[in-house]
């Protein structure tokens, strides 16, 4: 499991609104039943970090915090979140954002894909953009964004939870890039590299990940083509050798395996469509 926590209110209540977040979640997952389905346990586990970031309110003063968890079973990933604490999948070298963030600028601009586009998009320099529409510390937050049928875990899958600290210092295609060139290191490379910015309006950094160590294993589309590429190879060798002796044995030979070659390339590229159907999307929420 990872859980990240970003707290707000100030440095010592966030601080303290994070800490409470983390521990009241981690305690109601470890302590769930047997059979309570993993959506379920985040659910009730989120509901106990909001609870217990409202009692700190009531003590401490105002205070939030966000939240992002992912659980791995078997071969599947769960994972909840509320605020815009973001999770990020590597899977074949490619970087996809899993989750929902709930921040102003979002939201608006999910709202005109999906309606009738009459409210416009919000300049970047909007004062709300960067706003949270949902948080811990609320009662209650005001969405939450919860995987139910969960996605499917390949071998040599990673998955990793980061701050908005990160991905606001680093853009999507220098995260991949960094992900991509920096081996089994990429939570220490993305906060360095973060660190090297020096942005003089630098807020905190937390990246942390699971990296499945299994072998990933050639996809029977590869599997198909490498067979079909040998049937091609062979042919050429038939054709080589009826040109220096034509006989109608040697055609039929070719005529059957360009058929089979023909079979292999189709299954193949079935093969293809299965594998791509699998493989999670660019956007955000890509399998709830």
């Amino acid at each position: 499991m990872c859980v990240v926590c970003d707290g707000m209110g100030g440095l010592a209540a966030g601080a303290a609104a994070s800490r409470a977040a983390v521990s009241a979640f981690l305690g109601r997952y470890v302590s769930k039943p047997p059979n309570e389905t993993i959506p379920v346990a985040l659910r009730e586990s989120l509901t106990a970090a909001n609870e217990a970031v409202l009692a700190l309110s009531a003590i401490e003063g105002e205070c939030g915090s966000t939240l992002a968890a992912v659980v791995v079973s078997g071969n599947t990933m769960h994972w909840v979140s509320v605020g815009d604490t973001r999770i990020l999948l590597l899977r074949d070298g490619r970087l996809f954002r899993v989750n929902r963030e709930h921040r102003y600028q979002v939201e608006l601009r999910r709202e005109c894909a999906h309606g009738d586009g009459i409210a416009p998009f919000p300049p970047d320099d909007d004062p709300r953009g960067d706003q949270l529409t949902s948080s811990l510390g609320e009662a209650p937050p005001g969405a939450i964004d919860i995987s139910v049928r969960g996605l499917r875990w390949h071998p040599g899958d990673s998955v990793f939870v980061v701050s908005d600290g990160l991905y606001r210092t680093l853009d999507h295609g220098a995260l991949g890039e960094l992900a991509r060139e920096s081996g089994p290191e990429i939570c220490t490379a993305w906060v360095q590299a973060a660190i090297a910015a020096q942005r003089p309006d630098q807020d905190n950094v937390t990246a942390i990940g699971l990296r499945d160590r299994r072998a990933v294993p050639v996809g029977r589309a590869d599997a198909l083509l490498h067979a079909a590429g040998r049937i091609g190879a062979r042919v050429q060798a038939v054709i080589a050798s009826l040109r220096r002796q034509p006989s109608i044995a040697t055609v039929t030979v070719i005529a059957i395996l360009l058929v089979v070659m023909l079979l292999v390339a189709s299954k193949a590229s079935q093969a293809a469509a299965v594998e791509s159907a699998e493989r999670p999307g660019a956007q955000p929420g890509f399998a709830r």
